[in-house]
Formats: structure tokens, C-alpha cells, sequence
């Protein structure tokens, strides 16, 4: 009997080892992964100020609008007609009565008529951001000298509304 435990009991181990290696097994799969970059734009905006207008004189002004969207990102960046738009005219408001001098926006430095951006007007139109940098834009002013030569003393502003659509 003794001989035959001897023989059954590496036959009983293999059995035992042999189950467990054809028990065991593996599957693969795969999972997908994705994901959506999507444009997103802030405005930015450097003010300007005409200073001190002199009555029958062109007075001038510069300040830039940036615009920072995401890498790829088409956009127009339009500028509306202000607080105190009249018709199609921009106007600087004095504080204190209901005086006006009207004033012009441009893309270009000479303030050329053709360069006049109008209320709602686009300052850029489908730009693409080439990174995610702020990209500033001139803007150019101008008092012309027949608005200003009725200028009565005082403090004159307006607030532009910017927007990028993008």
C-alpha cells in the first residue's frame, strides 16, 4: 500500500497543478480615450485718451484691444458704436450737461476714411490664433477739428463695448 501512495501522490499533484493552470486564462480588451479642445477667447482692452482737445484742432489718440484664444481658434473682434452713439456717430459725453463732440475709430494710423471702423464694426475678422499670447490690436482715434470747435469746458467720455465672437 505503501508503494502505491507512493505512486498516487505525484499523480494527485499533477492533477492538482495541471487543473489549476488550465483554470486559469486571460482576456484583452481595449477601452477608448478622447477628448475636446474647445476655443474659448478673453478680451483685453488698453484705453484711450484724447487728453487735452483744443477747440478747431484734430485731436488724436491710440489704445489697443488684445484678444487671447485658445491655439486654433478662429475669431472677430467687433467694437460697438459706444455709450453715447447718435445715428452712426460715436460721441464723447461731457459729464455735466449735454454737450457731445463726436469722434472716429480706425484700423490704421493715418485715420483714413476707409479705415473707419463703424458701430459694430469689425476690428479683425476671422483671425486664427496662431498660440494662446494675447494678440494686440491698434486702435486709432480722432476729434475732428470741426466737432471740436463748439467744445465747451469740461470732461468728455464714452464706453465702447468689445466683443470677440469666436
Amino acid at each position: 500500500m505503501k508503494y502505491a501512495m507512493k505512486l498516487a501522490a505525484p499523480l494527485i499533484l499533477a492533477t492538482l497543478t495541471t487543473a489549476q493552470v488550465a483554470q486559469a486564462g486571460s482576456a484583452t480588451g481595449t477601452m477608448n480615450v478622447s477628448g475636446n479642445v474647445q476655443g474659448s477667447c478673453t478680451v483685453s482692452a488698453v484705453a484711450m485718451n484724447f487728453g487735452s482737445i483744443t477747440p478747431g484742432s484734430a485731436t488724436d489718440a491710440e489704445g489697443s484691444i488684445g484678444a487671447a484664444c485658445t491655439t486654433g481658434t478662429t475669431y472677430t473682434i467687433t467694437i460697438d458704436g459706444g455709450s453715447s452713439l447718435v445715428d452712426t456717430n460715436r460721441r464723447l459725453a461731457e459729464a455735466e450737461s449735454e454737450n457731445y463732440l463726436e469722434y472716429i475709430i480706425s484700423i490704421d494710423e493715418s485715420r483714413s476714411v476707409d479705415s473707419y471702423i463703424p458701430a459694430n464694426g469689425a476690428l479683425v475678422s476671422n483671425a486664427v490664433a496662431a498660440s494662446s499670447a494675447t494678440v494686440n490690436y491698434p486702435v486709432y482715434g480722432r476729434v475732428l477739428a470741426d466737432e471740436n470747435s463748439a467744445g465747451v469746458v469740461g470732461t468728455y467720455s464714452d464706453t465702447l463695448g468689445i466683443t470677440v465672437t469666436y
